[in-house]
């Protein structure tokens, strides 16, 4: 399935320990977050609160647990993961297994994710300690989940430039190629409730709404009025296509939504 569909990422935990800074900028987003006194009761996301966040998101949005966060990272991740499956949403995971317990995994097997990426350590940019509970829900996952997909956290990972828009800002410009996000938004949701721009907001630089004060359609209609305005779009990132990727992207998809 693509990825180019109208989701969120939930962000579970502010602060990852996982601590791959070669590639995320954790010690910026984590800064500016708790740069607001208000954020520190908002350190993880809590169940409570994520049910409040998606009563008024449609089911027509995906939810997918990567963010800017291990999502295993806070200890409630396989509730709001079952949670938000049993409520009817299509899911997607991105994980390392970083602090996922015997227990998580077991139930982990049995939703039925869309993508399920696992991201394996390399020894050099990743800090998870290779414990016997770790290498055991790795080789579980690895027997059991039919989709699976994987990542290194090498040389070769796509960081789409991440790193150094967050830490330098935005230095180069341009306005070749297409992202795909003006069009159909992919926020990232904080725990705190805050919906951020997208997957490279790791500064916190532009916040578009909050779904514990308003609704997703409020928020989403924000989104799309401003969508031309945000100078982050603006950035050298590689997530951008070509024009004609775009072109043909955009006629495939009305030719499979014609046929749905």
């Amino acid at each position: 399935m693509s990825e180019n569909v109208e989701h969120i990422e939930v962000t579970t935990q502010i602060g990852c320990p996982v601590q791959c800074l070669r590639f995320c900028p954790q010690e910026v987003t984590a800064a500016k977050y708790f740069s607001d006194s208000g954020n520190a009761p908002y350190a993880k996301l809590s169940l409570e609160n994520f049910r409040i966040m998606l009563a008024t998101v449609p089911k027509s949005v995906q939810i997918v647990f990567s963010g800017f966060c291990e999502p295993f990272a806070n200890p409630e991740c396989i509730d709001l993961i079952e949670y938000a499956y049993n409520e009817g949403y299509t899911l997607r995971l991105y994980t390392t297994l970083y602090g996922a317990t015997t227990s998580d995994v077991q139930r982990l097997i049995k939703i039925p994710f869309t993508t399920f990426n696992l991201h394996l350590c390399d020894g050099e940019n990743t800090k998870i300690p290779l414990t016997d509970t770790y290498k055991d829900n790795v080789f579980t996952v690895l027997n059991t989940v039919p989709n699976l997909t994987f990542v290194q956290m090498n040389q070769l990972f796509k960081s789409n430039n991440r790193e150094n828009i967050t830490r330098n800002g935005i230095t180069k410009k341009t306005k070749r190629g297409y992202c795909w996000k003006r069009d159909v938004p992919a926020m990232v949701l904080l725990p705190n409730g805050d919906l951020q721009l997208c997957c490279m907001d790791f500064a916190l630089n532009y916040k578009i709404g909050n779904l514990l004060t308003e609704s997703y359609a409020d928020v989403r209609a924000r989104y799309l009025k401003n969508k031309n305005k945000f100078e982050l779009c603006n950035a050298d990132c590689k997530i951008k296509i070509s024009k004609l990727e775009h072109v043909f992207h955009t006629l495939i998809t009305s030719y499979m939504n014609k046929r749905s």
